[in-house]
């Protein structure tokens, strides 16, 4: 009995001093931690995971952010609802509030200002920088330099830029550049101290100095040419433009993945989700030459569209339907145009078919072409095989009818019911019909036009990012991307968790988590 006493006593002091060295060990590593000096925040507005493994799919290879070791999930929501829009997104991302529906950064008309991500990193130190393929002025971009009650407020958000130590702007151009008896946008950037550019060959560097470079036109990647501005264009250049001692924090969004989620075009959107990934690439390259100093996050705001992978008991999903498609559905909207204020009296349909044949690869197939392509895919004719799987069918044709018929008709006079609402919303009924009947092939489906509560997918690596493992409120990146970069702790569970259920009287206190008061932000020692 003694000698088991003895054994069981020498087991526990064993036990103890492992559990004492591993502690130091613990300690010393935390001690000797670096802070991320350099941090990128990649913000794909409207994609979530459905987009995500569409593309995978689409492409045949898996999406370089998907690879990420790091991969957690966020949940969206707003001020008075669980079910976030974009600007309500944007704000808990900026400021780890939760946001208000169509406001910039906002709370409410009355709450004091939010303090931002972007001005806490500045006022201690750090290079910002902001680089979007949509306008600077559009919500999500806006929310990390602006507040505005109206989120369509576009001067008065662009103007906004002038206070907010943001040292480099790159996106496509401010959407309104004067107001009624105010001073030109241009006029009050140049005064307080930004240099403004209009365009940037590879090969040249941005001028020194705070700088805004606005393009007036980033096309959809699906028309792109080779020396178009692009995310991994402005990425490659913000790094070289922001690189210093004390480090940089730079915000990168993605929204016109957005705008085409938001019109259903399936194809245009999985290519965007390709230039977003290809952005990112161009980040993993600089944390390859700094990871032990580089945090890389990659989030998105709210999924948009409701995308379902397999509709219709779809027996496969057929991503190959997509590649026929050469233009986004609002480049195909000025085509429509064209075509309506020119048609011919008694235009139909097979008319117009000529210009869809040419930008999506759908046909009309007389019995007899039918007849004589069978043969030729018979004998083995690969062209005469996709040529018959790009015929439409008769429910197709009437679908594609009724849409031009409403396409055909001034946009005033269109019908304003429901039923019409619920079918094309505010776009050109030919833009949706098009892009119906090829998601609809492929086996893609959608539940809305605009945003649902599905979660969002963050992917991270580098210094710090064991932060964003996990199941977390959208708001919680705002305090483990500063924690990171030792400019606020990072909390893990806040006490008030987005919304769920809060009574409807919901206080600008009651609905943070994880953000701290702009007084309570304490800057870098």
């Amino acid at each position: 009995m003694f000698h088991v006493f003895r054994r069981v006593q020498k087991s526990k002091t064993v036990f103890g001093l492992c559990l004492l060295l591993s502690l130091c060990f613990i300690l010393n590593a935390c001690k000797e931690e670096k802070l991320a000096k350099y941090v990128f925040l990649f913000i794909g507005d409207g994609a979530s995971y459905a987009q995500r493994r569409l593309t995978e799919l689409a492409q045949q290879d898996r999406l370089f952010i998907n690879t990420l070791p790091i991969q957690g999930v966020s949940t969206a929501a707003a001020l008075h609802s669980n079910l976030a829009d974009t600007a309500a997104s944007a704000a808990a991302l900026a400021s780890g509030k939760l946001g208000q529906e169509n406001m910039v950064a906002m709370l409410s008309e009355d709450e004091p200002l939010l303090p931002l991500m972007t001005s806490v990193a500045a006022q201690n130190g750090y290079a910002v920088g902001l680089v979007s393929d949509i306008s600077l002025d559009s919500v999500v971009p806006a929310s990390f330099y602006a507040h505005s009650p109206k989120k369509q407020s576009y001067y008065d958000i662009a103007v906004q830029a002038k206070d907010s130590q943001i040292s480099l702007m790159m996106g496509q151009t401010f959407k309104r550049q004067k107001a009624f008896k105010k001073e030109d946008l241009g006029v009050i950037l140049k005064k307080s101290g930004y240099k403004q550019i209009s365009s940037l060959k590879e090969q040249e560097n941005l001028p020194a100095g705070k700088v805004i470079a606005s393009f007036k036109k980033i096309p959809f990647a699906i028309e792109a040419k080779p020396k178009s501005p692009s995310l991994a264009f402005f990425v490659e250049k913000a790094i070289n433009q922001l690189q210093n001692d004390k480090g940089f924090l730079l915000i990168t969004v993605a929204g016109k993945m957005n705008q085409a989620a938001e019109m259903h075009d399936t194809a245009t959107m999985i290519r965007e989700i390709n230039a977003f990934d290809l952005a990112v690439k161009k980040a993993y390259e600089f944390y390859e030459q700094h990871p032990q100093e580089t945090l890389i996050v990659v989030t998105g705001t709210v999924e948009t569209g409701g995308m379902t992978l397999g509709i219709d008991n779809s027996a496969d999903l057929d991503t190959e339907i997509f590649k026929n498609q050469i233009i986004s559905a609002d480049a195909f909207k000025s085509t429509i145009n064209r075509f309506r204020k020119r048609r011919p009296v008694g235009a139909s349909v097979e008319d117009f078919m000529p210009q869809i044949e040419k930008n999506f690869g759908l046909k009309i197939l007389s019995k007899n072409q039918k007849a004589d392509l069978k043969k030729l895919a018979a004998n083995g004719d690969e062209k005469a095989k996709e040529d018959l799987k790009m015929n439409l069918d008769s429910s197709e044709l009437a679908l594609l009818r009724e849409a031009f018929r409403y396409s055909m008709t001034e946009p005033s006079k269109r019908p304003k019911n429901e039923a019409y609402l619920n079918k094309y919303e505010k776009y050109d009924p030919l833009q949706i019909a098009v892009s119906a009947i090829l998601a609809k092939r492929a086996g893609v489906g959608y539940s809305t036009f605009g945003q649902t509560a599905v979660p969002m997918p963050v992917s991270a690596v580098g210094n710090g990012a064991f932060l964003f493992m996990g199941n977390y409120p959208q708001t919680a990146l705002f305090s483990k991307i500063l924690g990171a970069m030792g400019l606020m702790m990072p909390v893990e569970k806040p006490e008030n968790p987005d919304r769920i259920n809060p009574s409807p009287a919901v206080s600008a206190d009651t609905s943070e988590t994880g953000a701290a008061q702009s007084e309570s932000l304490p800057k870098n020692p």
